[in-house]
């Protein structure tokens, strides 16, 4: 097995994780558009397609000793290490690298990349005049066909890769023995509960009880390291010990302790659901985001709406009714997402949306964009509700929340006969993102599918919206 960038990466984070990882030995994915926009910055270009690695390397050797082409996907091996590189240019000085990734902002372990191919491509023989990595210029809007010299913003790494590479052998060395090792158990760190966390999370975890101190709500995941290494483990631990904590997380943890009833604060909720009236619209938007931007006028990573789901009540008591709207997946979905979501909304209406940013910024931006609905859009922005304002805040707290005012931890808490999991395929926002995304590339009887997955998940979301404000109105007594 040879040790990628991928995998270095990896053994930068963590021992185990890297240990865990060659042993699944799953393929890395990349952004295969920015890899597209990459290779026309260097084209005329050939591209090494031997799957092999020992073949694509072969192939590589030849074009640099035969040619002066610019190389895509070129496959450089030294010892037990392989790099791939999106981008080559060669010149008289030595080759040039381009690295794309799809981030605004230049990040730590981008650097580690290219200290790491620095080290196989010079080992491996060859010059390297420069090291570029790409990240996206969020300045740019796209007018036209995508120009790469406008999308990426370049930054040359090549100096801090030169001085580097007596960091990267050592860890090369360190990496290829624990190959050969049994896996090693490693302390809880920083690095298991960055971001989504560590994907073998469960491995380190599985002593922890089920609820513990890195689940408190709004507790920081250093801090609650911390007491972690002092053996505050548990709930109950976090009592005894007389951890310093907030009115919120407290209300958290004595009322799983206690297995309390909900604790509402029945003025301020009183003073929310006051707030609305009828017709009541419950709207959830779902959207897209790209590195690169589809339409025309758009910045990269902007949102894109391509569905919404609708349920409303025209008086109360009145049954529920429901509307939607899903885009083609061919054409920009907004301009008729914005006459179908005016039609079906009247100007007066009182709009619940959950987390309310993201659909008053879809109307927002589609009243600046279509100024043939601007009016009715600008009538309904004033009007949408935040059904999360109760949770968020503390005035309803229900134990199996969990510490979490997500309507994925509320709807369970307050209606369990409801579930995500019960969907078929799409169960969350990003999974119906790259749901739409492949709806082109889709045979006809899987976009009938897939479109009714799109459309049975954000339907539970406004039917959710719906029986949690039943919920609390009937807790409040109204």
């Amino acid at each position: 097995m040879y040790i990628n960038y991928f995998l270095y990466q990896k053994g930068l984070q963590c021992p185990k994780l890297f240990y865990l990882t060659a042993q699944n030995n799953k393929p890395h994915s990349s952004d295969s558009l920015l890899h597209h926009y990459t290779h026309e910055y260097i084209k005329p270009y050939v591209k090494v397609e031997e799957e092999n690695d020992e073949e694509a390397f072969i192939k590589t050797q030849a074009l640099l000793r035969d040619s002066d082409a610019s190389i895509c996907n070129a496959t450089f091996i030294y010892m037990n290490c392989k790099a791939t590189i999106c981008s080559v240019k060669q010149s008289e000085e030595g080759l040039i690298l381009y690295i794309p990734k799809g981030n605004t902002k230049l990040k730590k372990e981008y650097k580690q990349q290219a200290d790491f191919l620095y080290y196989v491509i010079t080992n491996a023989g060859y010059k390297i005049k420069s090291i570029y990595i790409l990240t996206i210029n969020s300045s740019y809007i796209r007018y036209g066909s995508v120009d790469p010299r406008l999308l990426f913003t370049f930054h040359d790494v090549t100096m801090d890769a030169l001085d580097n590479q007596e960091s990267v052998q050592a860890k090369v060395q360190e990496l290829t023995a624990l190959l050969s090792d049994q896996m090693i158990e490693v302390e809880l760190s920083t690095n298991c509960l960055q971001g989504n966390g560590c994907m073998f999370r469960d491995t380190c975890f599985d002593h922890l009880v089920e609820h513990n101190i890195f689940d408190v709500g709004g507790l920081s995941k250093t801090t609650a390291l911390e007491y972690y290494k002092q053996n505050i483990i548990s709930y109950q631990d976090m009592i005894d010990y007389h951890v310093p904590l907030n009115p919120k997380q407290i209300n958290q943890i004595v009322s799983y302790i206690n297995q309390e009833p909900p604790s509402i604060n029945e003025r301020r909720v009183n003073y929310f659901l006051d707030q609305l009236y009828y017709p009541l619209y419950f709207l959830d938007f779902e959207t897209f985001q790209l590195s690169v931007p589809e339409y025309e006028g758009c910045h990269p990573y902007q949102s894109i709406p391509f569905q919404y789901s609708l349920d409303y009540i025209e008086e109360e008591g009145g049954e529920i009714k429901h509307k939607d709207f899903l885009g083609d997946g061919i054409h920009d979905p907004r301009y008729e997402l914005a006459k179908h979501l005016c039609a079906d909304i009247p100007a007066d209406a009182c709009i619940i949306a959950y987390n309310n940013t993201l659909e008053k910024s879809v109307i927002m931006q589609c009243a600046i964009l279509f100024e043939e609905f601007r009016d009715h859009l600008l009538e309904l922005y004033p009007h949408v509700y935040d059904l999360q304002i109760p949770f968020m805040n503390g005035d309803y707290y229900h134990r199996d929340m969990h510490g979490s005012y997500s309507l994925k931890s509320v709807l369970p808490a307050l209606c369990p006969e409801l579930s995500y999991s019960d969907l078929d395929e799409i169960h969350h926002g990003t999974e119906a993102m790259f749901g739409y995304l492949h709806l082109a590339k889709q045979t006809l009887e899987e976009q009938v599918e897939t479109r009714k997955n799109l459309l049975n998940y954000c339907n539970l979301d406004t039917y959710a919206m719906v029986k949690v404000l039943e919920k609390l109105k009937k807790d409040l007594g109204r």
